[in-house]
């Protein structure tokens, strides 16, 4: 579950990276600006790959039933 959160923030930083340099880069310099299209789709895949481990675990803890050891309900306080 960590390895998915650092992978999506890892994959934010690289497209953010990427960002900054089309933004910054003068047009002029073209193979800089490959670099940064570069950065910006492999940051992109990176975000999102981790970002779908993070999706799908949380979609399987929503479909346990409740008392099915789930740390989400477990703590929660009996019905009055």
């Amino acid at each position: 579950m960590h390895g998915s959160w650092r992978r999506f923030l890892v994959g934010l930083l690289v497209f953010m990276l990427g960002l900054a340099m089309v933004i910054l880069v003068p047009p002029s310099w073209t193979e800089i600006l490959w670099v940064a299209v570069a950065l910006i789709l492999c940051g992109f895949a990176l975000a999102m790959s981790g970002y779908a481990v993070l999706l799908v675990h949380r979609l399987r803890m929503k479909a346990r039933p409740p008392g099915d050891d789930n740390p989400v309900t477990r703590w929660r306080s009996p019905p009055k």
